[in-house]
């Protein structure tokens, strides 16, 4: 009878110990209960008190990691080695919150919809879900935070929906995550019936992993990768991203090809780091299995680009170009992390300012088709010149975050080849180039029939600057300034 009630305390213990390091994952709670229940409410000023109330709580969310960061030099193994705090879960959290706070107040500019305060809801609760994902060690917490972010991007993107074309959208984005999802877990399972546990960290997985049948391995780890494809926009499981990107407001469009990306890498570098460098067999498949899935989103996600005529599916497709160069840096990052966030960053400012511009050009031209930009450079050179250069950025032109970013990756892969002299390595960086090469065909799309085409000299638009123009300035400076200066970055990812 005692032996029961020891485990019991233990387990208590072990969790009330946990509680102080996940501060901030209690205050996103807390503030997404506050928000469903201020939705429910009826008056003028709610949309005014619910944007309040989730700038509050992410502050006070990033206010708890800066604190962490500033307290803790070793990593924290909490809730059974289950969730780990450490200097990148920290880091990449803080990141999160950061354009999370972003992606808040552009929705409320963007949107006037009473709905609005449960996007808010949805943003904090995705975000929770990131946070998680920064930090599990556990294929049980990794898939629950990784569902807990795709409920929410379902939402966000099917709750807006106003005509046939969005509703599809949302229908086959969260039919086909479900599908994935379940394939992932099934992954899963595979693993733990060879392995015994669910945390890819520990010695007994990995000793599972070399004892166990290499066919139900090789299967576990396809399964598996084939959730984190689904999220990332991978090759082959790509076909919602398009069809979602063009559906969805553009504001969850901006949010589903930014902020989730991060959190998912960021696990998705866990699990290689944790299992790919070793003798196994496993580590073959899982290393082979990336590059042969970054080689096709790089080729095909910039050949797709090439045809588009709709602004935001060219961003799908050039989303899914990217994630390539961001399975790159998983495969060839090691102790440092410079690489990794900088690039990351560099993604998120270009994506999220490039996504703002193409929604205040729906706002004012009605559409989201490029040849709706013939000639409007002239009657918005600001606007165009900064779209020009976040595009050019997400190309990879110097002086801009984008080619400071890609080069970062390429001297990685490359002293990685210098090392090894492993052809697919080899293959990578080709690719990469070649494709960056390609890229500048259909970024220079935009600018082209912005400045060099002519327009209908009937067509009126307004030139009047509102938040969202202040928004897409102050982004390109950044876009800059830490591509002139790229030490910045690293001075704070270091500090």
């Amino acid at each position: 009878m005692f032996q029961p009630s020891s485990a019991v305390a233990l387990v208590l213990d072990d969790i009330l110990g946990s509680l102080p390091w996940i501060l901030p994952e209690i205050v996103l709670s807390v503030t997404f209960l506050l928000l469903l229940v201020i939705s429910i409410l009826k008056g003028e000023k709610k949309k005014q008190i619910g944007l309040c109330l989730s700038l509050l709580g992410l502050g006070i969310a990033g206010y708890q990691l800066f604190q962490q960061n500033s307290m803790n030099s070793s990593e924290l193994l909490l809730f059974a080695n289950t969730y780990k705090v450490d200097n990148i879960s920290i880091k990449y959290s803080l990141l999160i919150t950061l354009f999370t706070v972003l992606l808040t107040i552009y929705a409320y500019f963007s949107l006037t919809k009473e709905k609005l305060i449960e996007l808010f809801a949805l943003l904090i609760a995705a975000t929770l879900g990131m946070y998680a994902l920064c930090s599990s060690t556990h294929w049980l917490m990794t898939f629950i935070a990784i569902e807990t972010v795709s409920l929410c991007s379902y939402a966000m993107v099917g709750y807006f929906s106003n005509n046939r074309f969005e509703t599809e959208a949302a229908m086959k984005y969260a039919l086909f995550g479900a599908t994935c999802s379940a394939i992932m877990l099934y992954g899963i399972s595979l693993a733990y019936a060879q392995t015994g546990t669910l945390n890819f960290t520990s010695p007994e997985y990995l000793m599972g992993l070399a004892e166990g049948s290499n066919a139900m391995i090789s299967v576990s780890i396809l399964f598996i990768l084939i959730g984190f494809a689904f999220k990332l926009s991978m090759i082959p499981v790509h076909f919602w991203t398009p069809d979602v990107y063009q559906g969805a407001p553009t504001v969850v469009t901006a949010f589903i090809a930014s902020v989730p990306k991060i959190a998912v890498s960021i696990m998705l570098f866990r699990w290689v780091e944790a299992n790919a460098y070793t003798a196994y067999m496993y580590s073959d498949v899982l290393v082979y299995s990336l590059v042969i899935l970054s080689l096709a989103s790089m080729w095909a996600g910039n050949l797709a680009a090439l045809v588009q005529s709709n602004a935001k599916r060219l961003m799908a497709y050039s989303s899914i170009g990217h994630t390539g160069i961001i399975i790159m840096l998983i495969l060839f990052t090691r102790d440092q992390h410079n690489s990794f966030f900088y690039y990351l960053t560099a993604y998120s400012i270009a994506t999220i300012g490039v996504f703002i511009a193409i929604d205040v050009l729906e706002n004012k031209t009605g559409s989201q088709e490029i040849n709706s930009y013939y000639g409007l450079g002239a009657k918005l050179p600001v606007l165009f010149i900064c779209f020009t250069i976040l595009l050019t950025s997400l190309a990879g032109i110097p002086p801009l975050m984008g080619f400071v970013g890609k080069l970062l990756v390429f001297s990685e892969a490359f002293k990685v080849y210098q090392y090894t002299g492993d052809v697919s390595t080899l293959l990578l960086l080709i690719s990469g180039a070649l494709t960056t090469v390609v890229s500048l065909f259909y970024y220079f799309k935009i600018p082209l029939y912005a400045f060099l085409k002519q327009g209908s000299g009937s067509q009126q638009i307004s030139n009047k600057h509102t938040a969202l123009y202040t928004a897409i300035i102050i982004l390109t400076i950044f876009t800059i300034i830490l591509g002139v200066f790229p030490q910045i970055v690293f001075n704070i990812y270091f500090k």
